[in-house]
């Protein structure tokens, strides 16, 4: 935006926002149409303005979150693609000790809001990107713990069907709901009834 600015761009469309429910997608509306007014403004002070004011006293568990999300990301040397899967980033940013440190700050962020619904509701909105990555990298890997999984998918359903907070899942046009059944048919339907057969008769 900068660069656009020293070479007299007067006109800039931007789609960085991308749609709700995606990772701080309303945080990035607001830097861009921040920036737009002036490139020069630093962008680490806009983003702690936004948490401020969106998550109330979450907003230092969500900024010490996305912090470390950019850390991992810059440290994995691993660079950005517009079609990545979280699948791509399950040995980087993505990695099993970064997403256990990622839930806690989320953990914290929740606790830190609890009894004030509409900031909890955007927290917990918030998580949704890392609840659909964890679904994602756990689809390739052994489930040691079946009920831990279906938990993890129930909690994403519930914000992205049941609360009816985002429509699309990709620009396929899958929706949240088509999403969760195929994932409970194709990685946990036998797996369930295995697991329930097993410790029905080890009670």
């Amino acid at each position: 935006m900068q660069l656009f600015k020293e070479h007299n761009v007067t006109m800039h469309f931007s789609q960085i926002g991308g749609s709700f429910g995606g990772d701080f997608s309303e945080m990035r509306s607001y830097m861009v149409a921040k920036l737009m007014w002036n490139p020069y403004q630093n962008a680490d002070s806009l983003m702690r303005s936004f948490m401020d004011l969106y998550y109330g006293p979450a907003a230092p568990y969500m900024y010490a979150y996305e912090k470390l999300v950019e850390g991992a990301l810059l440290g994995s040397g691993q660079r950005l693609w517009i079609y990545d899967s979280p699948i791509s980033h399950k040995d980087g940013m993505l990695n099993e000790h970064c997403r256990k440190r990622y839930n806690e700050y989320f953990d914290q962020a929740e606790a830190a809001v609890a009894n004030q619904p509409e900031l909890l509701n955007r927290v917990q909105i918030s998580r949704l990107p890392l609840q659909y990555a964890e679904l994602q990298i756990a689809s390739i890997q052994p489930i040691d713990d079946v009920q831990a999984l279906a938990a993890k998918l129930a909690a994403f359903r519930k914000f992205a069907v049941e609360e009816n907070v985002i429509w699309n899942i990709n620009e396929k046009g899958n929706t949240p709901e088509q999403y969760c059944d195929m994932y409970a048919a194709r990685y946990l339907s036998g797996k369930i009834k295995t697991w329930q057969k097993v410790h029905k008769s080890a009670g």
